[in-house]
């Protein structure tokens, strides 16, 4: 079965994901359990006790915001607007997102909760809440082009263990397997919406 997926099709693997947990923590904690020879990726490996890749699914829409300047010529823009698929959480995209086909042969692929039509009435709601607000005078025309269903690859992790809990990173971490950044916030969206996978 093939997903189209954000990113060049290659996620990150446990090492690097390990290496994101590490260098997600805050500055002190890192140093102090590097000076007692806790911070390393091998150390941490040994700590692992679990470890997942999860194919979890994204709505994304690319949108045309219209903004009318009498007497100049509109402005035209394009925003990618994503919506996830488990929980509802929609915000908008830095840039445009390569996306790629794969076949993962390593993971579980999750079916959306939302459908394609609640996934257009929360890109509305970006659009009114999010992208009106930068027009203070005059509100810009939006128009949706485009909803397609991509997946993120995330990989979680957990973490358990007595040099694991001295170096602060007991648990279970959820990492972006494309940008190699922890996803705690949609993490916490996940099971705020109870569909934490």
């Amino acid at each position: 079965m093939s997903v189209e997926a954000l990113g060049d099709g290659s996620p990150l693997d446990a090492d690097g994901a390990l290496r994101a947990v590490w260098s997600g923590q805050p500055l002190l904690r890192r140093g102090l359990a590097r000076w007692r020879r806790l911070g390393s990726v091998p150390v941490l490996r040994a700590e692992l006790r679990e470890q997942e890749l999860l194919w979890c699914p994204l709505w994304l829409a690319r949108t045309l915001v219209t903004a009318d300047r009498p007497p100049f010529p509109p402005r035209r823009s394009a925003v990618a607007v994503f919506v996830d698929g488990l929980s509802g959480y929609a915000g908008l995209l830095g840039g445009a997102a390569p996306t790629a086909v794969v076949d993962p042969v390593e993971g579980r692929v999750l079916a959306p909760v939302l459908d394609e039509e609640q996934a257009r009435d929360r890109v509305t709601e970006v659009q009114r809440q999010q992208i009106d607000r930068s027009y203070p005078l005059r509100k810009p025309l939006h128009r949706i082009e485009s909803v397609r269903l991509v997946h993120l690859p995330v990989r979680r992790l957990h973490l358990a263990g007595p040099r694991a809990e001295a170096a602060g990173v007991a648990g279970s971490w959820h990492v972006n397997a494309v940008s190699g950044e922890l996803e705690t916030h949609l993490a916490r969206e996940w099971s705020r919406a109870g569909q934490e996978p």
